[in-house]
């Protein structure tokens, strides 16, 4: 797992909206609709926990917080397939049987939930990818700009992306990420870095 590392007392706007690396034809408009309560499982994004694994409904679930490098990474995943996990560094071995309450996240989508309902809680997605016959998936990306609370700071001004993924028009997995990007001229921890001087 990564180490939280970094965070202080840091309260810095975005400078940038770079969707975690998705081609430019796929990013994510920012939109109203787009808004998502950034929880899953009661776990709030921000926080760095797990794997946890609930047996009896076959789902893991992690929060990871990378603070080692810039810019700085927060997710959130619940999925029933440990593989997705293996990007974040977890390790089998590290896993925590644990039951999870309802498979949903803050605004009320449970796993399970068709396409329809999902655009009936939380509104047409900005990006969607087709259904594809062959492996029965399909994808709704989501995108916009969240206050974030961040080992019990508030720090504002996150870029986020929250992925819905389905399997045989069933909610499968969701995935949220979030990135801050820290303005030139200020370090890790918010503290602005001195001048050059001139000699």
């Amino acid at each position: 797992m990564r180490t939280k590392n970094g965070f202080g007392l840091l309260a810095l706007s975005l400078v940038a909206f770079s969707n975690l690396g998705l081609p430019e034809n796929r990013r994510p408009s920012q939109t109203s609709s787009s808004v998502v309560r950034a929880s899953i499982c009661g776990n709030r994004l921000g926080t760095s926990f797990g794997p946890y694994y609930d047996k009896k409904q076959g789902y893991y679930l992690l929060g990871d917080v990378d603070g080692l490098g810039k810019p700085m990474i927060a997710s959130l995943i619940l999925c029933p397939d440990f593989k997705p996990l293996k990007s974040y560094g977890a390790r089998r071995d590290e896993i925590t049987q644990k039951t999870l309450p309802l498979l949903r996240e803050g605004k009320g989508v449970n796993i399970g939930d068709s396409p329809y309902q999902v655009r009936q809680k939380i509104g047409q997605p900005p990006h969607e990818t087709r259904y594809n016959r062959i492996s029965k998936i399909r994808t709704y990306i989501y995108g916009g700009k969240i206050d974030l609370k961040v080992d019990g700071e508030m720090q504002s001004g996150w870029d986020y992306t929250a992925t819905y993924t389905f399997h045989r028009e069933k909610l499968w997995s969701i995935e949220y990420h979030a990135e801050m990007h820290i303005p030139e001229g200020y370090d890790e921890m918010g503290n602005r870095l001195p001048e050059d001087e001139d000699w």
